[in-house]
């Protein structure tokens, strides 16, 4: 199930799917060794330029159903003048501004999927009080690790609005980031590929 045979109707789509990875990983290279870098690729729906990343309900049951997953955490986050404070237990896990450094959008031909890759800086901040949001999200999030990344399938309810998300989160890179960016696609397209069969 990788993401090469969802596409392969297209013989130039793996030369794509390559020119993106070698794109990417000159971005990576160039933030790598600022603290707290956070790699991830999200799957979502462009809809006027604006990923839509909810895959609804039926299809995140779909991944539970196949998938065997290492940790449940349940999470609310809470947002204030840029910052996001996050809250698991009734404990601060991190409060932290987060400033999107790289993003770049992969059309998944012959599907209506896009996966956004994404370099953000996270800095911690100073823990301010819930009661200042306006916006929270709860969060159950299942997580599933490997070598240098993790899955996480989340269901979210904000504000009243329940949605259903997948990322893929790269951990930890060593002197082949190009191998650990693709493998993180291929594991992507996995999940792509059982959604949509």
């Amino acid at each position: 199930m990788e993401i090469m045979k969802i596409m392969k109707k297209n013989p130039i789509v793996e030369n794509k799917i390559k020119s993106y990875i070698n794109i990417f990983n000159k971005e990576i290279e160039k933030y790598k060794d600022l603290p707290n870098i956070e790699i991830e690729f999200r799957l979502g729906k462009l809809v006027d330029n604006i990923l839509i990343t909810d895959i609804g309900a039926n299809k995140y049951n779909k991944i539970l159903d196949k998938i065997k997953f290492d940790k449940v955490n349940n999470i609310i986050d809470y947002f204030y003048d840029n910052k996001r404070l996050s809250i698991g237990n009734g404990n601060v896990i991190q409060c932290i501004s987060k400033n999107v450094l790289v993003k770049l959008d992969i059309p998944i031909e012959n599907t209506e999927y896009t996966i956004r890759c994404s370099i953000s800086e996270e800095k911690n901040q100073e823990i301010f009080d819930e009661k200042k949001s306006k916006l929270y999200r709860n969060k159950t999030r299942m997580t599933k690790y490997f070598n240098n990344s993790v899955l996480d399938i989340t269901s979210v309810e904000c504000n009243g609005d329940l949605n259903y998300e997948v990322e893929i989160e790269i951990k930890s890179l060593d002197s082949d980031n190009y191998f650990i960016v693709y493998d993180s696609l291929l594991k992507l397209g996995d999940i792509l590929r059982l959604i949509i069969s």
